[in-house]
């Protein structure tokens, strides 16, 4: 499925800061893939990636939590308000 990689139709791609808003919003403590991909009608794999690079820089956590489950959250400093 690497072929149509650089296709991306449809949907424009949600950026990096409406799919951390989009986390810091909700009430769940964690997600799934999945769940952040279909709010924002991409593709699993595709929002996989995105989190992943999220990870990378330090924007999201992430734990394993089974073989085919991985979670995604936002590190404290992220969840709280900047109101200080």
């Amino acid at each position: 499925s690497r072929t149509n990689r650089h296709m991306v139709q449809g949907k424009l791609t949600a950026t990096d800061g409406e799919i951390l808003e989009w986390m810091r919003d909700q009430d769940e403590p964690a997600y799934v893939a999945s769940e952040v991909a279909t709010e924002f009608e991409m593709s699993t794999e595709a929002m996989r990636k995105r989190l992943e690079s999220l990870s990378e820089e330090g924007s999201v956590n992430r734990k394993k939590a089974t073989q085919r489950t991985v979670l995604w959250w936002l590190p404290k400093q992220a969840q709280v308000d900047s109101s200080e």
